[in-house]
């Protein structure tokens, strides 16, 4: 037997990326599935293959700015499958990804319509019937962003700050009657959405290479983890992804994560990159990438200076055994790290560059 054997998701944006991934997962674990998307054909492609492997799953389009078609959607999941346990409310985008003093008002005002607004409307058109049943699971899918600013997302940034906030409320006002309520920041993953964010060019996030994003199907184990009983003591926090406890819970190892400085408000100085290039060699770095992997530490910002109020990442190994003993026993060094640390300090106006071991994902949107 399944774990959600017996249970019914309705999952926002399921036509790709995370959305996709969890409604995959949940239907491999026994639940029915109703997948949601604005693309109607790609999310009826996905429900398809859902069933043909199996499963049970059934899809509608819905823009879930609209509140009607959001509770219509609610109601033909209970008629459809007889119930509604589990909502993982991911619908989201990442436009206007724009500095704000020449943002679109409309792109901006979708934003919030689809990743505030809708993840409201999606909630209350579910809430109501958790609460009569005396259960109900809600993951909010939130973010980093959440908590901190970022260039060029402030729409996003807004939207997802409000979402964390509507978790809460919901905690508040759910608690003691059965509602399983959770906020999730998946860590920076390869969706999409990574794909407009490194086209864009604004902030760190955009320099974070493909190679070092985050696989789907973990952020998607994560997710899975907190559908069942086995969470119970996170409801009502929001759960990331970088959380070196939470990672073990889902089978998640120190193996594989990434290294990674933390570089806290400071302000690089103009044309460093060239030395901090030669000190990656002279500390015994090997020349891979052409210096990529300095680049990755002291950039990640545009123009001649940037600030940087986020971890930086230097590499991450899970797809290459070699590579991954040759970093761990890099940064098992403590002569080496000690050394940088002291050498890297005179390229910056800071007070501390501090490695932090084992970290897991870096920044993530």
């Amino acid at each position: 037997m399944s774990r959600l054997d017996g249970k019914v998701a309705l999952v926002t944006g399921a036509s790709r990326g995370l959305g996709e991934g969890v409604a995959r997962a949940l239907a491999a674990e026994g639940a029915a599935v109703m997948l949601v998307a604005r693309n109607g054909t790609a999310v009826e492609a996905v429900a398809r293959e859902i069933v043909a492997a199996g499963g049970r799953a059934e899809a509608l389009a819905c823009d879930v700015a609209d509140y009607a078609k959001v509770a219509r959607v609610a109601a033909a999941t209970r008629a459809q499958f007889g119930g509604l346990d589990i909502l993982v409310n991911n619908a989201g985008i990442i436009e206007p990804i724009a500095d704000l003093a020449t943002s679109d008002p409309a792109a901006w005002d979708d934003n919030i319509r689809i990743n505030l607004v809708g993840a409201y409307n999606v909630v209350r058109a579910v809430l109501e019937g958790m609460l009569a049943a005396g259960r109900g699971t809600i993951v909010n899918v939130s973010s980093g962003a959440a908590h901190r600013p970022l260039e060029g997302w402030s729409a996003y940034c807004a939207g997802k700050a409000g979402l964390a906030m509507v978790t809460r409320a919901i905690a508040l006002e759910t608690a003691g009657r059965g509602i399983r309520i959770f906020g999730f920041s998946p860590g920076t993953i390869d969706t999409d959405m990574q794909v407009k964010i490194r086209a864009s060019g604004i902030n760190m996030i955009s320099r974070i290479p493909r190679g070092e994003l985050s696989p789907v199907e973990h952020a998607v184990r994560g997710l899975l983890y907190l559908c069942d009983g086995a969470s119970d003591d996170l409801i009502g926090q929001d759960v990331s992804m970088r959380d070196e406890a939470f990672r073990p819970r889902i089978g998640l190892t120190q193996e594989g994560q990434m290294a990674i400085y933390e570089l806290r408000t400071y302000t690089l100085y103009v044309g460093k990159m060239a030395e901090a290039v030669k000190l990656y060699q002279e500390l015994g770095f090997p020349a891979l990438d052409k210096g990529g992997h300095a680049k990755n530490l002291v950039g990640y910002f545009q123009g001649d200076t940037g600030t940087i109020n986020q971890i930086v990442h230097l590499w991450k190994f899970e797809d290459d055994a070699g590579r991954r003993a040759h970093w761990a026993a890099v940064f098992a060094n403590k002569d080496f790290t000690e050394g940088f640390a002291s050498k890297f300090r005179p390229l910056v106006m800071t007070q501390e560059v501090k490695l932090l071991h084992a970290a897991p994902w870096g920044p993530h949107p």
